[in-house]
């Protein structure tokens, strides 16, 4: 069995075996985890959390720390393909038969537990806490771990060894979870600031700036906002990466990642600043670990050159938030050129103020959807949203392969971007189209 086939079988078993949907809390992963004798004890972990910019921050410091010479496990999430993903340990995939074999101890121990039988944990719960499990079977040095959704009643939050939190920017989503202003946003997710660890937060306006602040002195934890630590500034955008100058304690160091956006300056300067934070406990971090692990930090799905000729880029945007970041990079790299966007959103997302930033682009769109997905917005009901705002729309059509084709038939370049399932989805697909 291929290992595609075999995480494919994987994702079947957890889905029959989670309960339905998202229901945040803490009280079943906790439940769980004491059976499997609490692995979240037993390592020490970076919490990342935040709306926009989880993965790529988490990348990258994985990539530093792994580079000074650590052992480093990073759990990350959605995945684009396979479950598979969302746990490597410098860098390499957990084996599809111990995940089977986790999860089968899993089942076994939810299936004997009366209140884990009766309100079974959620896809994300047991997912969490597999990969929990096996990064203490592995005895890492540290694991980064990402926050799924939110922060407070996140599965991520139940750990117990976090040595670093670090905060990526805010804005709306998830609005039907996590409270429909920026301030209840903003609550649940500095509700995992911890006594005594240091949090870094990426920054936002004065109001966030002031929430991280207040939640921070209230908890006891050690703030730090990034502007108030250093200055950085992108000097070079290009379809090989981001270069930019980051400056503190008179001095000045050139870096380069890969990942492309002038947001990623911003995700690379957090991983920068915790990186600095941690010498403290890990000493062979060094200036030459940091710039190397920057130049090496890779994650699929984020403003990914698929294809040079045609241009073709994969981008998993799907707030208004994202889109503007999108739109900026789009803007540097390309000029006017016209903008052939693949897109489709899911139906609880802000579509209306997305589709209008998109609107600043040179640019027709091809609404599809997602297959299989109920939340997947109809393509002909994303077509005439988009229409609404005065968006060209070129074409409907359910099937995102097609969609693409059309797409790359044309002048211009192309882009799909709206929701990472559709990118996970061309990325599984894609010998078929390029």
């Amino acid at each position: 069995m291929s290992e595609i086939n075999s995480f494919n079988e994987l994702e079947e078993k957890l889905a029959m075996l989670a309960g339905p949907g998202i229901n945040p809390g803490l009280g079943r992963i906790s439940r769980l985890l004491l059976l499997l004798d609490n692995p979240e004890r037993k390592f020490k972990a970076i919490h990342i959390v935040g709306t926009n910019g989880k993965g790529s921050t988490s990348v990258t410091i994985a990539s530093i720390l792994k580079e000074s010479g650590y052992t480093v496990a990073v759990y990350t999430s959605p995945h684009l393909i396979s479950p598979g993903e969302r746990l490597v340990i410098n860098g390499k995939k957990i084996s599809p038969d111990r995940w089977q074999n986790s999860l089968l101890k899993v089942e076994e121990l939810i299936k004997e537990d009366s209140s884990l039988s009766e309100k079974p944990p959620t896809y994300f719960e047991i997912i969490t806490a597999i990969a929990f499990f096996i990064i203490a079977e592995e005895k890492v040095d540290i694991a980064v771990v990402e926050a799924g959704l939110g922060g407070r009643l996140d599965a991520t939050n139940i750990l117990k060894n976090v040595i670093l939190t670090l905060l990526v920017s805010i804005s709306i989503d998830h609005t039907e979870y996590l409270g429909n202003s920026l301030r209840e946003i903003a609550n649940e997710k500095f509700a995992v600031l911890r006594k005594d660890v240091p949090a870094v937060f990426q920054g936002g306006d004065d109001y966030l700036n002031s929430l991280f602040l207040q939640q921070a002195k209230k908890v006891g934890a050690q703030s730090n906002i990034l502007s108030d630590i250093c200055t950085f500034n992108t000097t070079k955008l290009s379809e090989d990466g981001t270069s930019f100058i980051l400056e503190k304690n008179n001095s000045a160091v050139l870096y380069h990642t890969p990942l492309i956006g002038f947001h990623q300056t911003k995700n690379a300067t957090l991983a920068l600043i915790g990186a600095d934070i941690l010498e403290q406990k890990f000493n062979k971090i060094d200036d030459k670990a940091k710039k190397i692990g920057v130049s090496k930090a890779k994650i699929s799905g984020r403003f990914e050159l698929i294809s040079k000729k045609p241009i073709f880029i994969l981008d998993g945007a799907h707030n208004p938030a994202a889109m503007k970041e999108l739109v900026n990079t789009v803007a540097e790299l390309f000029g006017k050129t016209h903008v052939n966007i693949v897109i489709t959103m899911m139906r609880d997302k802000d579509i209306k103020e997305s589709l209008t930033v998109l609107s600043k682009l040179n640019c027709s769109l091809i609404c599809t959807e997602v297959p299989g997905m109920s939340r997947s917005m109809k393509a002909f009901n994303l077509a005439r949203e988009a229409q609404k705002i005065g968006l060209d729309v070129l074409s409907t059509n359910e099937n995102p392969l097609e969609a693409v084709r059309l797409a790359l038939s044309l002048k211009g370049i192309t882009i799909s971007c709206g929701s990472l399932y559709l990118v996970g989805f061309l990325k599984n697909n894609i010998a078929d189209l390029i």
